[in-house]
């Protein structure tokens, strides 16, 4: 009876999956000559990508490339200036250092009458987003160092998964194995390596660090479950799970109790099994099934802009999307054909544009843009600094130092130019020239104050109508809308507050702080934001 209980809950918790489906422009941006596996998004520049795999332009003959780079969204590719071997096994982009990207190169136990050659491997590093290449460390023969992950508290931060391999004697000269796994951390972007961490010797699927939980790491040992690093990868305990087994990890980068995980359930009948998409959203203490098919561990997304967005490449012919964490979803149909997808990456700098990989064909998906959201960041313990940008904050929530950048939990809605209500404009973002000696961002709306700084030869404009919001009335806003109060810090080093809840503008008051009143009225939160 138990097993049927088990399996009656799992029936219920499907409810929340729908029918409907999103819709998504697909464009297939595939580089000339080749397949794709990887492809890796500008933080901040939508226009910037860069795509792991094996390409044979026109005019290149014989010769394949395991990288190509676009600096227009995909519709042309270019070859690296740097010549690079293949096969590359994994690309890391790093979003705390805009334009850097990893590449790992497996190094070679034997030579073969195949035209293999033993040989050490490589990390490779790009600081210009793959126009060219330098080597940040050797990787010695029989070992492979694959970066997996960014340290949001250390700018030059870096963790790859470490593998010991051996030649397998059951076919001579052919095949290899691995002895050992663990995790090994870089401090110096790539070129130094710690000693690897005792952990289950087939670990696999790393995840971590995230900027709400940056010393916690996930692997799965294909053996023994999940373990989990709480120290950097220093040290590796059990974690615990579900009567069953969790087969991956992922976590959430914004909150640290929510977890999703892929779980495996043996019946009580022989010969069958189930594997569910889960989630907890207490840290793994209790677990919610969110999916009745769980993906491949690639085929798991979060959305690193707007976390409450998930996808899931789970289905045979679409994938589910949830803009609640799993809670409900919708179905997009998958681009192309063949083989269910094998890869999901998002564009932090466009929210409504996400990349698939599926059959060796890269994927461009567009979809309506969704309303901004304005998130505000408290640096050097005083500070405040405002952005509507998906890319900056993906950017500032992976680069919390120097100076102890993190979110407040401020933040308030604002519209595009064709969903706003009647009387609103556009934002004006200005920053201070160095000779000012001021360094503080400011957001205005188009009119008097947008105006008088952009004729002020001491500030420039950054940038216009990133976002729309509604110009208060004498002093106030139309009903249903948020009063955005301005408040300086009245300091030599001048910065601004941009607050809309009343508690926080009397503590700001208290601190010394100067309520200028309501300077914009905004959109008040949905409730999947």
């Amino acid at each position: 009876m138990k097993g049927c209980r088990w399996i009656a809950a799992i029936a219920a918790a499907t409810a929340g999956i729908a029918a409907a489906q999103v819709t998504y422009q697909w464009t297939d941006i595939t580089p000339p000559g080749g397949g794709v596996m990887e492809v890796g998004t500008h933080v901040l520049e939508g226009n910037r990508l860069v795509v792991r795999g094996e390409f044979q332009p026109a005019g290149a003959f014989t010769t394949f490339h395991p990288v190509m780079y676009s600096d227009d969204y995909g519709k042309t590719w270019k070859l690296p200036e740097t010549k690079l071997p293949l096969p590359v096994l994994h690309m890391l982009v790093d979003d705390a250092l805009p334009g850097v990207v990893y590449l790992a190169e497996d190094s070679n136990l034997r030579t073969t009458l195949m035209g293999l050659v033993r040989h050490e491997g490589h990390v490779y590093r790009s600081d210009d987003f793959g126009r060219t290449w330098s080597v940040a460390s050797p990787v010695p023969i029989g070992k492979t160092i694959a970066p997996f992950g960014i340290d949001p508290l250390d700018a030059r931060g870096l963790y790859a998964s470490y593998a010991e391999n051996y030649v397998d004697g059951s076919c001579p000269g052919l095949c290899t194995g691995t002895a050992f796994t663990s995790v090994v951390r870089s401090s110096i972007g790539g070129a130094d390596w710690s000693a690897p961490a005792a952990m289950p010797a087939d670990s696999r699927f790393f995840v971590g660090p995230t900027p709400s939980a940056p010393r916690r790491l996930f692997a799965a040992s294909r053996s023994s479950g999940i373990y989990q690093s709480l120290d950097g990868g220093a040290s590796w305990s059990k974690f615990p799970s579900m009567s069953g087994a969790n087969l991956w990890m992922r976590a959430d980068p914004l909150r640290p109790n929510v977890l999703y995980g892929s779980f495996y359930y043996l019946s009580i009948s022989p010969g069958i099994s189930y594997t569910f998409l889960v989630r907890s959203q207490d840290g793994g203490a209790t677990w919610r099934q969110i999916h009745q098919y769980a993906p491949d561990f690639a085929g798991f997304a979060i959305d690193p802009a707007r976390p409450n967005v998930v996808w899931s490449a789970s289905e045979s012919s679409n994938f589910s999307r949830s803009e609640n964490r799993g809670d409900t979803w919708s179905l997009v149909p998958y681009p192309g054909s063949g083989a269910p997808p094998s890869s999901i990456t998002f564009s932090p700098a466009e929210p409504n544009v996400v990349y698939v990989v599926r059959s060796g064909r890269l994927y461009r998906g567009n979809a309506l843009l969704p309303q901004p959201i304005v998130t505000e960041y408290e640096y050097e313990g005083d500070r405040y600094w405002l952005t509507s940008l998906g890319g900056e904050a993906v950017f500032q929530d992976n680069r919390q130092q120097p100076g102890d950048v993190h979110r407040t939990g401020q933040r308030w809605g604002a519209w595009l130019p064709g969903d706003a209500p009647a009387g609103a404009v556009g934002s004006c973002r200005f920053w201070p020239k160095p000779e000012t000696g001021l360094r503080t961002r400011v957001i205005v709306l188009q009119g008097p104050e947008c105006e008088f700084l952009r004729a002020n030869p001491g500030w420039i404009l950054e940038a216009e109508n990133e976002f729309q919001a509604v110009p208060p009335r004498d002093g106030m806003c139309p009903a249903g809308l948020l009063a955005v109060h301005r408040m300086p810090n009245m300091k030599a080093d001048l910065n601004f507050r941009w607050v809309v809840d009343p508690a926080v503008i009397a503590q700001m008051r208290e601190r010394g702080w100067v309520d200028e009143g309501v300077v914009m009225c905004a959109r008040p939160m949905g409730s999947n934001e």
